[in-house]
């Protein structure tokens, strides 16, 4: 066993071991708690609201504080990591949201022009 992979092991167990420890929320800190909070004291005073979700999962990456409120041309659906998801399913998700009024779009990221064509949008 290689230097590398033991140390790897290592931390895999201590993390483990946290978890174990702590329980399933552990990683909820009293930060993101606040923003929870502060999320539907702030939504009614924003222009725009991007929502971006991960393209492969779009149903199950909706953020919960916002699932409730309507489509709007406030509110724009951001489809990230699309170099990651199916195509084919891809193109139904957009076609799915589009039918249901969202302005949607699918992007990379990483891709700066994928970026600036929101923009311009």
């Amino acid at each position: 066993m290689t230097l590398k992979h033991s140390l790897v092991q290592k931390i895999g167990n201590a993390i483990k071991e946290v978890a174990r420890n702590k329980g399933s929320k552990w990683w909820y800190t009293p930060h993101m708690a606040a923003a929870s909070r502060a999320i539907p004291e702030w939504i009614p005073l924003v222009d725009i609201l991007l929502e971006v979700r991960d393209a492969g999962i779009p149903l199950s990456s909706t953020c919960e504080l916002i699932k409730h409120l309507s489509p709007s041309s406030r509110r724009i659906v951001i489809l990230n990591k699309t170099d990651l998801a199916n195509n084919i399913q891809l193109k139904e998700w957009l076609n799915t949201f589009e039918q249901k009024n969202c302005l949607v779009f699918g992007v990379n990221s990483h891709n700066k022009d994928n970026i600036k064509e929101i923009c311009r949008s």
